[in-house]
């Protein structure tokens, strides 16, 4: 890694720093959407014990329910403002990791930091990250493979980036994957 890599100035972490509140203060605000019992209820089933369509229905792909059940044990009674947090900085990872991975391909300073400025301004991340959903765990995941696999391109990074890639495929619903989405059938 190039030195200029490594050194951030203090102006993005100010911002980065600014941003981290903002997220986790759309995590506390967001109103309730309708569909997050089922994602909250899977997660606190799973840390039961229970596995997913083995023992309840769960109408999504299986990670995320695995992945949150430490939430349930840390945080008991407060699951939902447990995933929304995790979700906050979830965001905040696929956030930095967009910045690290412009300046990776060597893009300038302000040039990396208005592209991690411009993912917070679209309003379907913005959403994401504000509730307890499987939105944001396979976002982070992917950003992870990308960011493995923009570095040295050895094949241990390669093999990294699949299989960030996969866990993402296996944490997000298959009709919004790409490739998928819109291919259903007309109801």
């Amino acid at each position: 890694m190039r030195a200029e890599e490594l050194a951030v100035p203090r102006r993005t972490v100010l911002a980065f720093a600014a941003l981290t509140l903002w997220l986790v203060a759309i995590a506390f605000v967001r109103r309730l959407s309708i569909d997050e019992s089922q994602y909250v209820a899977a997660t606190a089933l799973t840390a039961r014990g229970l596995l997913p369509y083995r023992d309840f229905a769960y109408l999504q792909t299986p990670l995320q329910p695995f992945v949150f059940a430490p939430l349930q044990w840390l945080f008991a009674g407060h699951l939902l403002l447990a995933m929304r947090l995790a979700n906050a900085l979830l965001g905040l990872v696929t956030v930095v990791l967009v910045y690290r991975i412009a300046r990776r391909a060597g893009a300038k300073e302000a040039a990396a930091l208005a592209a991690a400025a411009m993912l917070t301004a679209c309003q379907s991340f913005t959403w994401s990250v504000g509730v307890a959903r499987n939105d944001m765990l396979p976002a982070a995941l992917m950003i992870v493979g990308l960011w493995t696999i923009a570095g040295d391109r050895k094949a241990l990074s390669l093999f990294g980036g699949g299989v960030a890639f996969g866990l993402a495929a296996s944490a997000f619903t298959m009709s919004f994957a790409p490739g998928f989405h819109g291919l259903s059938a007309p109801v």
